[in-house]
């Protein structure tokens, strides 16, 4: 109980920054992390309740270990993103633990473990905005230029913390491992996206205090709250110098206890195409939905004097298109909106297929330290095909496949160990369309341009790792 409550203390504050279309951005536990996040049948920081529960088994100090990124500072730059020569970048630094977990062994059944932990899975923070005054000839029936004020907003925040217990026993002469760990999941995200265009007469000595000839005004802001239930069932098999493992990962289970938002309007006034329209939707009180995939992991580890070699491949299963607002339910009102289903009345998610894989290597420099190093892949998983962001709403914008690299060192004492280390993600993509198109609209395109693929996508990110572990019992490595 004591360790339960220290626990609860420390996790107050618990984040780690991750992005909105990628499982693998972000590792539980620095060790872990540091390996790739490779380490699925053999963990050094109670992070097995996450990737392995068949490996509590073969833990054998009662501990309690605290995890956390001090910083993460990341860069992403979307160039032409709001049009040629407009781009959109946002960076950030943030940091706090992400991991504060415990172990507790029974001296009476030592092949039996329970484990417990406060996880923060994932925080993101995506902010971009972007304003366009030019002169420039909008409206195709007035001869010469017009003024155009032009301006993009888009916020995207979430948050989803685990809370759960694992329980680990040994079989079949201590060579296997069977666990089972259950978390409670709170995914929150506060999402807004707003764009504006006005069209002035030519009247530069007063622009801003004319009479706009042609307005348009989107406004999205999205509120979302999820509880739910996820089960991992994990196997590890261990003989000699080789160890195996395999987990199975259930999708979420929703629990309808929390509710979410939707406020979203549209005013469009363009006399010269004869274009004047209202529509709002109003969605208060509304059962969320979070769908996430079935996952498969599979992963090895060969033991050698002073070195060990990890490799884990993780296969995520698809999500077909989805309503993350649960029809009949809350307060709703429309206004000016068909009585069929239309997408502007919720938001939508879907999820395709994907595997990952990664690389560990551990190599012990001396009887009390050691230095560790990985590689992972982290490829997109929004399915842009089933469910086109530009046709429909989708609280998201990522479309990065990510690499990440990792080094670091641990440092072994009678009851604690240091954990301090490096990791580095990098994403690039060319030729994606335009999130929006400010600097050639036209009357006849909504007071916007079209947009295209001339798009350069660069994402960066360095993030420095510290954690501790703190063992109640003397370290007995392997």
């Amino acid at each position: 109980m004591k360790q339960i409550f220290i626990v609860i203390f420390l996790c107050v504050s618990v984040m780690v920054r991750s992005q909105d279309s990628n499982y693998w951005l972000s590792q539980v536990g620095n060790t872990s992390a540091l390996l790739g996040g490779a380490s699925i049948n053999g963990t050094f920081d109670n992070s097995g309740i996450f990737y392995n529960p068949g490996s509590l088994a073969f833990v054998e100090n009662t501990g309690i270990s605290i995890s956390g990124n001090a910083f993460y500072f990341n860069v992403y730059n979307i160039i032409n993103g709001a049009g040629k020569g407009l781009d959109l970048k946002t960076t950030g630094l943030t940091g706090a633990p992400s991991l504060v977990s415990g172990v507790v062994k029974n001296k009476k059944h030592p092949d039996f473990s329970i484990t417990y932990a406060i996880i923060n899975k994932e925080l993101n923070s995506t902010l971009f905005t972007v304003e366009n005054n030019m002169y420039y000839d909008v409206i195709s029936d007035n001869p010469g230029d017009e003024y155009y004020s032009g301006i993009y907003k888009y916020q995207n925040r979430y948050r989803e913390d685990w809370v759960g217990i694992g329980l680990g026993q040994k079989f079949f002469d201590s060579k296997f491992g069977i666990g089972i760990s259950q978390f409670v999941t709170m995914r929150t995200q506060d999402f807004l996206d707003n764009t504006s265009a006005q069209v002035f007469a030519d009247i530069p000595e007063a622009p801003d205090y004319d009479s706009p000839m042609a307005s348009h005004t989107f406004y999205d802001d999205f509120v979302f709250r999820n509880i739910g239930l996820v089960w991992k069932l994990g196997v590890n098999y261990q003989y000699k110098k080789f160890r195996i493992g395999f987990v199975l990962t259930t999708p979420k289970a929703n629990v309808s206890v929390l509710n979410g938002k939707l406020i979203r309007n549209e005013y469009i006034d363009i006399p010269s195409q004869g274009i004047i329209s209202y529509r709002a939707s109003f969605r208060e009180k509304i059962k969320t939905i979070h769908r996430t995939p079935w996952m498969f992991d599979f992963g090895a580890s060969f033991i050698r004097e002073k070195h060990m070699i990890y490799v884990r491949m993780m296969a995520a299963t698809g999500v077909k298109p989805y309503s993350m607002l649960k029809s009949g339910t809350g307060n709703t009102k429309y206004m000016n909106l068909p009585d069929s289903d239309d997408p502007f009345k919720t938001m939508q998610d879907a999820k395709r297929p994907v595997v990952n894989v990664s690389v560990g290597y551990f190599l012990t420099v001396k009887d009390n330290l050691a230095f560790l190093a990985g590689l992972r892949t982290d490829f997109n998983n929004f399915d842009e095909k089933d469910l086109p962001r530009s046709s429909n709403y989708v609280p998201s914008i990522g479309y990065l496949n990510l690499y990440h690299g990792s080094a670091g060192t641990v440092w072994y004492e009678k009851r604690y160990r240091l954990t301090i280390g490096f990791t580095y993600s990098m994403g690039f993509s060319h030729g994606n369309l335009q999130q929006i198109n400010l600097t050639s609209p036209t009357d006849e395109t909504m007071l916007y341009g079209i947009p295209d693929h001339s798009t350069v996508t660069r994402f960066n990110q360095i993030g420095f790792h510290l954690g501790f572990t703190y063992l109640f019992s003397l370290i007995e490595r392997d």
